[in-house]
């Protein structure tokens, strides 16, 4: 929390983005709808932390692997059973929602509560949204990735008009652009296995799994 909130005394933009997520919150959520808030490991907890200090609601932080841990009154406790609170879960950004799915609305779950809101600074608009409401979760974000946006960003020459192609592409239809991309670019996915790291990670998850069914 230290760094949080150094980072939100001494970076306006931090702070803005901060700033409007607690408004957002309180404006259209209301504070009085949900008891904790909930961020996963690890770039959830550079927005969710700070929200749950600045919101004055105990913070439940969520780990890949072992169990959540809550934050109240500025101490660390082990998880305990919430009975049935309400939780906001604070994130970055959503494409399809699988570390809800996977990880975030379990690891709640175990201790006797469920999300029923979610806050992100950025939907990318690839059915996350659908897929939370499946789950009872209403998704909120302060900025949507839609073509719109990259419209302007070409007509202000900050992206070529291929790239705004491919970026289209992308947003339409995913998968299938990402499919025709790696065949187009044969060596992209040897290129990223050698490439060490989270790169490496992807790149080797998406072969076993033949995600793009190449």
């Amino acid at each position: 929390l230290e760094n949080e909130i150094e980072n939100y005394k001494n970076d306006t933009i931090y702070k803005g983005v901060i700033d409007r997520m607690i408004s957002f919150a309180k404006e259209y959520i209301g504070s009085e709808n949900f008891d904790f808030i909930s961020g996963g490991e690890r770039r959830d907890w550079f927005f969710s932390v700070i929200a749950a200090h600045l919101l004055r609601k105990p913070h439940i932080t969520l780990f890949k692997f072992g169990g959540p841990v809550i934050m109240e009154d500025g101490r660390q406790l082990p998880a305990y059973d919430i009975n049935g609170a309400k939780v906001l879960h604070i994130a970055d950004i959503v494409t399809e929602a699988s570390s809800f799915k996977r990880a975030w609305i379990p690891e709640i779950s175990k201790i006797g509560s469920k999300i029923t809101h979610s806050l992100v600074v950025a939907d990318r608009m690839q059915g996350g949204a659908e897929n939370l409401l499946t789950e009872g979760i209403v998704l909120h974000s302060l900025i949507r990735i839609e073509t719109g946006l990259f419209e302007n960003a070409e007509e202000k020459g900050l992206i070529t008009a291929k790239q705004f192609e491919m970026i289209s592409e992308y947003i339409h239809d995913p998968r299938e652009s990402m499919r025709r991309f790696l065949i187009k670019n044969k060596s992209f996915l040897n290129e990223s296995l050698k490439a060490g790291g989270k790169t490496s990670e992807r790149a080797n998850l998406c072969i076993e799994n033949n995600i793009y069914n190449i």
